[in-house]
């Protein structure tokens, strides 16, 4: 049995879908009223003028509509894009388009000339196979678009009995069944892209055994942070003497004790903040809009987390401690992140020296010289 589909997948399927569809939409919106303009030429002999100029300027109308309506979208933000109110005016248009392609086709075919007839049979047929192109990744839309585009002529044709008319409109049901099952294979190749896309970022971006961000991750987090707020605490954090731990029980206790510090990190940083692994034993907590004050009780509050942790491992009772560097900028530089790397960095350093087990902050007279954390040599090398 096939497993249900991941919420967040469908919803990033929702608005990939969205993007995809108005994105090439937006510049074909002509397409259809210039469809109908000719197909009103090439039977204005024998047809209805009336008709046709209405249905010519509705399609032109709907158009004009639609194409500010997808400016609207591309202009508005990635996150205001997401909701479902983009969503619901995109169905609405569309199937306002199509219900007047669809009878304004109908209408307009003529009663009594079959070649005409042809020809508006052909040109709705042509637009059943654009719809099911540019929107077939959404669903609803092709699932509905489809017959309401083609059903109308169709009927009309088989009221007539005769076998030609039947014959066309036999073909036309074909076609529809064809790029109904077509909408369908480009919907599930889509959700399967989208799904591994989610995948391999996940994989990029995550540190495989903690469950935090990994360094890259941590560093672009960084980055962002530190160009859009205006202060950012960057706390420093090395389990103490953890080559210990592998030494006496194994470094299947060591990863134990990796697993437990990144689960209690994932439960103290809150969504605006990061937390995230940049090393063997060294992981890091970034704190945007934060006050000295408040990284210093957050530094506390983690050590005491980390003294009353209890992490079992193969019947042993595992204790750790860490030590703690942080550091508050709120000095709008072009280096601001390396610089706030550097301190916090200095300062988990004299935390090791002043006898682990605590946390310190970055002070100007800190010692730059000593070992530095693997994430500060990599920044320091870019």
């Amino acid at each position: 049995m096939r497993a249900a589909q991941d919420p967040s997948n469908a919803e990033s399927l929702r608005i990939a879908a969205l993007n995809l569809i108005v994105t090439q939409a937006h510049k074909r919106q002509a397409l259809s009223p210039i469809c109908a303009a000719l197909v009103s030429i090439a039977i204005w002999p024998v047809g209805d003028h009336f008709r046709e100029l209405v249905w010519v300027g509705l399609l032109t109308a709907i158009s004009l509509w639609r194409h500010l309506f997808a400016v609207a979208f591309l202009r508005a933000a990635q996150v205001e894009r997401s909701r479902k109110h983009w969503e619901w005016h995109f169905f609405f248009s569309f199937l306002v388009a199509c219900s007047v392609w669809g009878i304004g086709a109908w209408l307009v075919m003529p009663a009594d000339s079959l070649a005409h007839q042809a020809l508006v049979y052909t040109f709705t047929i042509g637009m059943v196979g654009g719809a099911s192109v540019l929107y077939g990744v959404h669903r609803l839309s092709a699932t509905l678009a489809l017959p309401i585009i083609f059903l109308p002529s169709a009927i009309y044709l088989c009221s007539f009995g005769e076998t030609f008319q039947l014959i066309l409109a036999s073909g036309g049901f074909l076609l529809m069944l064809a790029a109904n099952r077509g909408s369908q294979l480009m919907i599930e190749s889509m959700r399967r892209t989208i799904e591994l896309t989610r995948e391999l970022d996940h994989q990029a971006h995550i540190d495989a055994l903690s469950g935090l961000s990994n360094r890259r991750a941590f560093a672009e987090t960084g980055e962002r942070m530190c160009n859009s707020n205006d202060s950012v605490a960057l706390l420093m954090i090395d389990i103490d003497h953890f080559k210990a731990i592998n030494d006496r029980y194994g470094h299947g206790a060591g990863d134990r004790v990796i697993v437990a510090m990144g689960e209690l990190l994932a439960t103290m940083a809150q969504p605006h903040q990061c937390a995230a692994r940049v090393g063997g034993e060294e992981f890091a907590l970034l704190l945007p809009g934060v006050d000295l004050i408040e990284s210093e009780s957050a530094a506390r509050r983690l050590l005491e987390q980390v003294r009353r942790l209890r992490i079992e491992h193969q019947g042993i009772a595992l204790q750790c401690s860490v030590s703690i560097g942080y550091a508050l900028s709120r000095a709008a530089t072009d280096d601001r992140f390396s610089q706030l790397l550097i301190q916090s960095d200095r300062a988990l350093y004299a935390a090791k020296r002043a006898g682990r087990d605590r946390a310190l902050a970055f002070a100007a007279e800190m010692d730059a010289s000593g070992a530095t954390s693997a994430i500060a040599r990599k920044q320091q090398r870019g």
